[in-house]
């Protein structure tokens, strides 16, 4: 069996999965036809419009199907739930593609599939997982997949165009992932995003989003990933810091301007950020709001214009195992570096003086364009 026939065939064994009552009764009657006339029907016209002289016949099951290029009408089978073909190299344009089946989850990832999703599925459908990830897909995104209820990935495709503005918000509210990432969108982040209340990861980097941003409404939040982006405005980096679950903040090259004002210690004390990313933010001062960011291990504060020392409380964040400053304005020594740091980068500034013994952690230095001087470490 060709490695496209193995693909539909797996697609089809859900299909005859869930049309056994079991398998001992398969085993004891296997000359009994196990298709729905719908399914029966479906496979007809696609061996037809195909030309599939060996595919499958009449007289057969449906698992006897074996196959040969995708099957367009695998997605107006009556009974079909779950459909997964990522990583295969299929090849269709799907601009006029209208399926019906009752999925749930739908997965066509990594791909080489092309076209419009205009008309893939009604609004009334009942999805609740999509990853179309790593396609050619192109076009403005359509409404219905915004009643998706729990996860969406459309990234690294060619979709351009704002996100819908009009949604069923009972649905939308439901959605607890959301990946855009590496498209050409644009406009304005709607206000259906930020009203969300089961948000745990949005991804919309790499795109041209433009616009301030607000606060999000969840506060489940664990992922928030804007950078590479044309956002303008201020943000205040204190307001992350007050989601307990927000593990992970990339805000570098979003075109917003981070700065960090409050210092109530109550808010700082529940910070669970674990890796913040804030390249090209405007920042000319440490922020602080970060202190109390125990689990902290990535930070990358490089293409600022920061200057002055490196303040203490960094040196102390005994977790901290990627930093990233370069770029900036920074003088003095390095001195103490935390024994679990694995990556520095200090590249692009004005340090001074010997290159401290970092341990035996240490995997990355990068510390071109300073003037430091002396010996190089015996650790090294």
């Amino acid at each position: 069996m060709s490695g496209l026939s193995w693909i539909v065939f797996a697609s089809f064994f859900l299909l005859c999965y869930t049309l056994i009552p079991s398998f001992s009764s398969l085993y004891k009657n296997t000359s009994r036809h196990l298709c729905v006339q719908g399914d029966r029907f479906a496979l007809l016209q696609l061996k037809a419009d195909l030309n599939l002289q060996n595919a499958w016949v009449e007289e057969n099951d449906c698992c006897g199907w074996e196959g040969g290029n995708l099957p367009v009408y695998i997605g107006n089978l009556p009974r079909l739930q779950f459909l997964n073909l990522s990583g295969d190299t299929l090849s269709a344009n799907f601009t006029t593609f209208h399926w019906s089946s009752p999925f749930r989850t739908l997965d066509l990832s990594e791909c080489d599939f092309t076209g419009s999703l205009t008309y893939l599925f009604s609004p009334t459908h009942s999805l609740e997982e999509l990853r179309l990830d790593g396609n050619c897909f192109y076009g403005s995104i359509p409404s219905w997949v915004l009643n998706i209820s729990s996860y969406i990935d459309l990234s690294n495709n060619k979709f351009d165009g704002g996100l819908p503005l009009s949604v069923d918000q009972s649905r939308v509210s439901g959605l607890t992932e959301l990946y855009l990432s590496g498209n050409s969108h644009s406009g304005e982040l709607p206000s259906w995003l930020y009203a969300s209340t089961s948000l745990t990861d949005v991804d919309i980097s790499g795109n041209q989003f433009s616009g301030q941003i607000h606060e999000f409404a969840s506060d489940s939040l664990q992922t928030i990933d804007f950078k590479y982006n044309e956002f303008n405005g201020k943000v205040d980096l204190s307001n992350f810091t007050n989601y307990r679950n927000l593990s992970s903040l990339y805000l570098s090259n979003s075109g917003l301007s981070v700065v960090a004002t409050k210092k109530n210690d109550d808010k700082l004390n529940s910070c669970s950020l674990e890796a913040v990313a804030l390249s090209s933010c405007n920042i000319s001062i440490f922020p602080e709001v970060l202190r109390s960011c125990n689990a902290l291990r990535y930070l990358d504060l490089s293409m600022n214009s920061l200057g002055g020392e490196i303040p203490h409380w960094l040196q102390e964040m005994q977790n901290l195992s990627m930093l990233n400053l370069s770029s900036n304005h920074l003088v003095g020594n390095l001195g103490n570096v935390p024994q679990s740091m694995i990556a520095l980068d200090i590249r692009s500034n004005m340090f001074r003086g010997e290159i401290p013994d970092f341990g035996n952690a240490m995997e990355f230095f990068y510390a071109s364009n300073n003037q430091l001087s002396g010996e190089i470490p015996s650790s090294f």
